[in-house]
């Protein structure tokens, strides 16, 4: 995901799916009207091997998101330098590892 800057919703949630074993939501979507979550649904053959994300400051939009989705079901590593969707916070645990010590 390094230097990527992002891409259509619609294709975030077909790689999401590729990656996971079971359904995932993405995100909850906001718009004047009411909108459904993103989920990615599973597929009957997802890639089930170990997964490492790289991530730089050129890192954005989808990209930034997927690396969070699987930081967040601890689906696998995510490292690099930090990306631009979430400010850093004294309180909140970083987006992104500085390094990569030992790949799991």
């Amino acid at each position: 995901m390094r230097g990527n800057p992002g891409g259509i919703v619609k294709t975030l949630e077909q790689l999401t799916a590729r990656l996971f074993d079971h359904d995932v939501k993405i995100a909850d979507l906001k718009g004047r009207k009411s909108m459904k979550p993103s989920v990615a649904k599973k597929r009957k053959t997802p890639f089930t091997g170990k997964t490492v994300v790289l991530v730089d400051s050129d890192s954005a939009s989808a990209a930034e998101v997927l690396a969070r989705v699987i930081q967040l079901e601890k689906r696998g590593l995510v490292g690099g330098r930090a990306c631009c969707l979430y400010p850093p916070e004294p309180a909140a645990v970083p987006l992104v590892r500085p390094f990569l010590r030992q790949i799991a």
